[in-house]
């Protein structure tokens, strides 16, 4: 079979009307509704609607709140509605509208992944209406470049899922928001302007949004501005998220089933993973650490690589196809951490690439199709149900080998260590991320198990990574109410090292030579605060020949509290509160108190909790921003956070966006990572 026949890719310069291509959808006609209308004059000012229905989202309270934000939004919305003027003075407009089913579909599918997203990240809920102006941006920008080209502007649905797309993937911070719009911008550009002939009709030659994503990614990376997005902290939460990866596989099977690019996002995953097999033989670790395919990758391979317009056709072509793009993710990986964890790029930057070569991989799937001969087969309908069976078997298969989902070998943090311990390619670096993950969500026990490898590797003579000192994981544990991190602390402050303490390993507890319960057990008999506070952490949490004895370990920490320990107080008060319903909630109450009166903020905060909840007392709103303000006091990061939000939404205080603005910087500064701009 010979190679198609398709022109290089041109810039157009506009001029006539393009054939509208319709997307391979299985039995699907071209297009499923047109009616068109010439407007000339005034008339044609219908084409600045979308700018007008900005303006008018940036009304909305949730916006108005970002400040710099909307402004930038003006700005764009000013630009249009100049160039629209412009426009209608020189040229007609036709509108045409045109709903396609290919276009919705997708559009409702994303919606369904954005529902199990925000289920796990509360900013997407409020990322909602910065999506919703994008949108109408994307209508203004459609309209515009069609109308200047002489084109006739298509409305329908098909922003829709090229806003949704690059909304999964990238967002600016408000302070730079318009960076977003230009993004949009480009996609659209791209759509119109570069354009070839494949098959005898004129197709845009990038899919739109992974044009418009890659170009901005270039760009931030050559600068050295991803701090400038969230698109690190979008990966990271797509890959925690609760069984993230199987919304998308289910989701992902409605598309498939109507339209036939099962096989595009089959032989990527494929690829992917059997590359990944063979990197790991050699290197002896995994290349996504904890995952074969990491959910953002899988989001990729779904939406980026699929559109039917800018993908080859045949089924040999898709393959390949697919097999590529999961190659050159996989390769991009590794090299793309090494330049300052941007990883999260890694399924970005291929796709333009990919499009360019559609012809070259439709020539190369000929050419193989041509060496075999190939028997009548079932009509493409049916030949897609059995792809998208075979599709389904193959991730059953990643899911049973533990390849995706919670069971995987790198989820594991002890296989990091040992692989650190065992110096193999880049673990250490890993497992240092691992654990910083685990501290920057807020979990006591990992911030107080990195502290203390870090003590350890700098016993040994080892590097430590830069900027991760022990002694900072050490306080966010020792927030978090870990008592040996307290303990720690304080033998530090006291002149001593790790190597004199004995090296605490991750994963246990420091202890005193010898029995770790007999000499505290006598200095706590003997009224000494810390040796009490220790002994019940002993308990709480067993050790080597010591088994769990949680109430014994209640019974110590309160006699600790009792003493004067504030951090026994709120242990005290935690381990009270893990019984559920069985807690002694008034018994809590008064321990959180005592916490906070001695200056610990974690009880505070702890106390505030229940005042704001009413579990086991009354609601009161005002109480709790009272405690939650002295416990920002105490420099808790995670308290000021939480003052920030009650500054926002008005609870208990007057709401006061700048204050709860200066907030949230001083819970980053203190420490409480999720406040902190990505990258700052």
């Amino acid at each position: 079979m010979s190679e198609p026949t398709v022109s290089e890719p041109t810039v157009s310069e506009g001029g006539k009307e393009d054939t509208v291509v319709e997307a391979a959808r299985v039995g699907a006609p071209a297009a499923e509704a047109a009616r068109s209308w010439h407007l000339t004059g005034m008339h044609a000012l219908w084409g600045t609607l979308p700018a007008l229905v900005m303006v008018a989202l940036t009304m909305l309270p949730s916006v108005a709140a970002r400040g710099s934000a909307r402004e930038q939004v003006w700005v764009a919305a000013a630009i249009s509605l100049v160039l629209a003027l412009v426009l209608a003075v020189r040229r007609p407009l036709t509108v045409e509208v045109s709903v396609r089913r290919q276009h919705y579909m997708q559009g409702l599918t994303q919606l369904g992944v954005y529902v199990a997203w925000a289920y796990a990240w509360e900013p997407v809920a409020a990322f909602a209406p910065m999506i919703a102006i994008q949108l109408a941006f994307a209508f203004q920008m459609d309209a515009l470049v069609a109308w200047w080209r002489r084109e006739p502007w298509r409305v329908g649905f098909g922003p829709v899922p090229v806003i949704l797309s690059i909304n999964l993937f990238l967002w600016f911070r408000d302070e730079v928001f318009g960076w977003q719009l230009v993004m949009v911008a480009l996609c659209y550009l791209a759509k119109h302007v570069i354009a070839w002939r494949r098959d005898g009709q004129r197709r845009h030659v990038f899919n739109p949004s992974s044009f418009g994503l890659a170009v901005i990614s270039f760009g931030l990376i050559a600068l050295g501005a991803s701090d400038l997005t969230y698109g690190r902290a979008i990966a990271l939460t797509q890959e925690s998220a609760p069984d993230f990866i199987f919304a998308l596989f289910a989701l992902g099977l409605v598309v498939q089933l109507q339209f036939r690019v099962v096989l595009v996002t089959a032989s990527a995953a494929v690829s992917t993973w059997l590359l990944g097999a063979i990197f790991l033989r050699v290197t002896g670790v995994y290349v996504f650490a904890t995952t074969d395919i990491p959910a953002a990758v899988f989001l990729g391979m779904l939406l980026l690589v699929t559109d039917p317009s800018t993908s080859p056709q045949g089924r040999t072509a898709k393959l390949l196809f697919g097999a590529a793009y999961g190659a050159l993710v996989l390769a991009s990986f590794p090299v793309l951490e090494a330049m300052g964890s941007l990883g999260w790029y890694d399924k970005l930057l291929p796709v333009p690439l990919l499009n360019l070569l559609v012809r070259r991989f439709e020539g190369w799937g000929a050419a193989l199709d041509a060496r075999r001969a190939r028997p009548p087969g079932p009509s493409s309908s049916a030949r897609n149900l059995v792809h998208v069976a075979s599709w389904a078997a193959v991730f059953g298969l990643l899911v049973l080998t533990h390849a995706v989902g919670k069971g995987h070998p790198g989820r594991d943090i002890t296989f990091w260590q040992r692989a650190c311990d065992e110096d193999r390619w880049n673990a250490c670096t890993t497992y240092f991320n691992l654990l910083t993950s685990e501290c920057d969500a807020g979990r006591g026990p990992a911030c107080h198990n990195l502290g203390v490898e870090l003590l350890e590797r700098q016993r040994r003579g080892q590097a430590v990574p830069p900027g991760r000192e022990p002694e900072r994981y050490l306080q966010r544990a020792c927030a978090a109410g870990v008592e040996p991190s307290c303990m720690l602390l304080r033998t530090l402050a006291g002149g001593a090292t790790a190597g004199m303490m004995g090296p605490p390993l991750p994963g246990e507890l420091p202890e005193a030579a010898g029995d770790p319960l007999a000499g505290r057990g006598r200095a706590c008999d003997e009224g000494e605060a810390e040796a009490c506070g220790a002994l019940a952490a002993i308990h709480e949490r067993g050790g080597p020949g010591i088994a769990p004895d949680p109430a014994r370990a209640l019974e110590l920490y309160r006699k600790a509290c009792t003493l004067g320990s504030a951090s026994a107080c709120s242990s005290a008060a935690a381990m009270e509160m893990r019984k559920g319903e069985g807690a002694d909630r008034e018994a809590a109450r008064t321990a959180f108190e005592r916490a906070c009166e001695l200056g610990d903020g974690t009880g505070c905060t702890n106390l505030a909790g229940m005042y704001l909840m009413g579990d086991g007392v009354p609601v009161d709103q005002a109480k709790a921003a009272e405690l939650n303000d002295r416990a920002c006091g105490l420099q808790l990061g995670i308290a000021c956070a939480r003052l920030a939000d009650a500054y926002t939404k008005g609870m208990g205080v007057e709401p006061d966006l700048e204050r709860a603005r200066e907030l949230a910087a001083q819970a980053c500064t203190h420490g409480f990572v999720p406040a902190c701009p990505p990258g700052g």
